[in-house]
């Protein structure tokens, strides 16, 4: 992992995790801070589809909507759940929400 300069998406990232990770007692700092970044990058190609999907519905295919969303679902929420617990307890806030309910 290489920081070229502090205006770099990594260093806004690094910064980030530096704010709270600075007040933990972890021994894998390091580790956790490598992997944080990871977990925030990896899907970052997905970004500009789901991004031009909600801003312009019309210009996808079903299909290509269905692919989108499913890649947000599988890849993108997973890794978003795990820079959430590498950086801090991720609250399952919606835990109750999720139950299949009658409307």
């Amino acid at each position: 992992m290489s920081t070229t300069n502090n205006d770099s998406l990594e260093s806004k990232l690094l910064g980030f995790f530096g704010d709270m990770a600075s007040a933990k007692e972890s021994s894998n700092y390091d580790c956790d801070k490598e992997s944080f970044v990871f977990h925030m990058t990896d899907w970052s190609p997905s970004l500009d589809l789901i991004a031009r999907l909600y801003s312009n519905p019309a210009c996808f295919s079903q299909e290509e909507s269905r692919q989108i969303l499913q890649d947000l679902f599988y890849h993108v929420l997973p890794h978003l759940n795990a820079a959430a617990e590498i950086y801090d307890d991720a609250p399952e806030i919606y835990t109750m929400h999720n139950k299949r309910k009658p409307c």
